[in-house]
């Protein structure tokens, strides 16, 4: 470690073709953020509007609410079942026009339930009818190896957020990245890469 590494913004480029190339995406695919929260940040400043609706299963994580509530957004929470499931048709029943984002974890924290690809796919389809953005969370997926980050890559409006701070044990290092499409992961670099310069 020398005074010029600690002191220079680090060159992220590397990182991120290495680690496309791993995930099996594009460089441009991805945009590095300090830890999975900041990503979760710039989606819910960047695809939703000051008193917008946010739908989201809850108790979940805290953070989805401390954000919708820091920018004035509304959070619609979508509760467990008496037998703590998570029913796709359930939440595809709180869908409407009124609701801008969607916010999934695969899988489910605290409980750990994890959605089918039929279950995914029905709600991506009435999400799309109601042009509704759909974040996927994906910080405890090293538990659960199935994965939607070749859907997000795919699909317009549509974002895998990952963290290094669970099976990693690198919270420290305020490492994380959101996948997406190209076109929506520009967009979420205006708001990474504005961060940076104020910082």
């Amino acid at each position: 470690i020398t005074p010029q590494m600690i002191a220079q913004y680090p060159e992220t480029q590397q990182f991120t073709d290495c680690l496309a190339e791993f995930l099996g995406v594009k460089p441009g695919n991805l945009c590095l953020v300090n830890g999975s929260a900041e990503g979760i940040r710039h989606i819910i400043e960047a695809y939703t509007s000051v008193n917008g609706k946010i739908a989201g299963v809850t108790p979940s994580y805290a953070m989805y609410e401390i954000f919708a509530n820091m920018y004035g957004r509304h959070l619609i929470q979508i509760p467990y079942s008496e037998n703590l499931d998570i029913s796709a048709s359930d939440i595809i029943g709180h869908l409407s026009s009124d609701i801008q984002l969607l916010i999934l974890m695969n899988p489910n924290n605290p409980i750990g339930n994890a959605y089918t690809d039929d279950e995914v796919a029905a709600i991506l389809s009435e999400a799309q009818k109601h042009e509704i953005t759909v974040l996927v969370d994906e910080a405890y997926m090293y538990f659960y190896p199935h994965s939607f980050l070749q859907t997000a890559v795919k699909t317009s409006h549509v974002f895998v957020t990952r963290t290094f701070s669970k099976l990693f044990s690198l919270g420290g290092c305020r490492l994380g990245y959101v996948a997406g499409m190209e076109e929506d992961i520009k967009i979420i670099l205006r708001y990474e890469n504005l961060i940076q310069e104020i910082c």
